[in-house]
């Protein structure tokens, strides 16, 4: 018997014509007994389900190792469509709600690594600041070097893809690792009102605004105009903090007023102070700040 299957094996692998000949008289009794066919199959397939998953997984993986070009060809043109967007669209939503918790933290985790990533590349290794040399990654970010960074991140669909668009196009020119006070500082520098071409009333309006701000900024911080956490003095990186969280909260509720403008008509309420940029960002997105010793925390990434 084992001859018998061995010759019919070597015969197959030697004569084509006896394969292609045996393939349609395999084909032809299937089609004359499909009942018993699938029946047997199916039977067969529960007795074996692991070894038969086995066999379809490595058929699976060898056929993607031998046609890359055309899976990815395949794979890309499915995800183009309406249909496959809707559905995965519905997938993590439903994957997002049943296990939110986790979602959140592997999200997290994801962003954290990309702006790694990102931080290295563009300070070649150092993690710093091109400006002042800060070394702390929870004050480090990136900033478009033509100051197109508005436009752009309103292109790509807003400042959470910066990142992925950044790593997915390759790392291209135009950016640099500052930390957010010098960050601010640059775009305050850059203002219209500032500017030799600047008419009478953008001057006007800037010099309006800048002396509110000073008050509101004076007022909460006693005269001094430093952060209340680090002691910085630097008027222009100066900005308001809710002490007690929830500022993206209270911006919508202003709905597009400005802050500074609602705390004076608001007579100064209690629940703010000030803070530099690079603190108030820290606390924002991290929870803590590296210049306090008593919420000191790891790396953050």
């Amino acid at each position: 018997m084992y001859d018998e299957i061995a010759a019919k094996k070597k015969r197959r692998q030697e004569n084509p014509e006896y394969r292609k000949q045996e393939y349609e008289t395999h084909k032809k009794y299937i089609g004359n007994h499909k009942d018993e066919t699938n029946a047997y199959y199916k039977e067969y397939y529960e007795k074996n389900k692991e070894h038969m998953r086995k066999l379809a997984r490595e058929r699976v993986r060898k056929f993607r190792e031998n046609n890359k070009e055309k899976v990815k060809a395949s794979t890309d043109e499915y995800r183009s469509t309406p249909e496959y967007k809707l559905k995965a669209s519905i997938i993590r939503k439903k994957r997002y709600e049943d296990n939110k918790e986790y979602e959140k933290e592997q999200s997290i985790l994801v962003n954290r690594n990309r702006k790694l990533e990102i931080l290295y590349w563009y300070s070649d290794g150092s993690y710093k600041c091109s400006v002042c040399g800060e070394t702390h990654i929870e004050f480090l970010e990136i900033d478009h070097i033509n100051n197109d960074g508005g436009i752009h991140r309103r292109e790509i669909g807003g400042s959470g893809y910066l990142y992925h668009w950044l790593i997915n196009n390759n790392f291209p020119y135009g950016y640099q690792v500052l930390c957010r006070n010098c960050n601010i500082k640059k775009v305050k520098l850059n203002a219209v009102g500032l500017q030799p071409s600047a008419t009478t009333i953008q001057k006007t309006n800037y010099i309006y605004h800048l002396n509110r701000r000073l008050k509101v900024i004076k007022k909460y911080s006693d005269d001094n105009c430093k952060c209340d956490c680090c002691g910085k003095d630097d008027i222009d990186v100066l900005c308001l903090d809710h002490i007690h969280g929830g500022g993206n909260a209270h911006r919508r509720e202003l709905e597009g007023r400005n802050l500074t403008d609602w705390i004076i008509q608001s007579d100064y309420p209690d629940g703010f102070r000030i803070l530099c940029e690079n603190c108030n960002k820290s606390l924002g997105h991290y929870g803590y700040c590296p210049h306090s010793p008593i919420q000191n925390q790891p790396h953050p990434i």
